[in-house]
């Protein structure tokens, strides 16, 4: 099912989405999730909003963007 909302949401793959867990009310922990379940189904139509496509290539971070970002992490620093 996480695999039938994501290529609604033309993604690939099986790692359910934020909307797919809000909409069966999981935690996002599959163990979790997998063994409070027995079944799943859904009734009623997938409608995307919005649909964002990058258009220019490659994309560049602007110069105060990439000064504002540290260079490696150091959670101390960042504290």
């Amino acid at each position: 099912m996480a695999e039938y909302f994501n290529i609604k949401a033309c993604l690939s793959g099986s790692v359910p989405l934020g909307n797919f867990n809000s909409a069966f009310n999981f935690t996002g922990l599959r163990h979790i999730d997998s063994a409070a379940t027995k079944s799943l189904a859904v009734d009623g139509f997938y409608v995307p909003l919005v649909k964002v496509e990058l258009m220019k290539l490659p994309l560049v971070l602007r110069e105060n963007v990439r000064h504002a970002v540290p260079c490696s992490w150091d959670p101390m620093a960042l504290a």
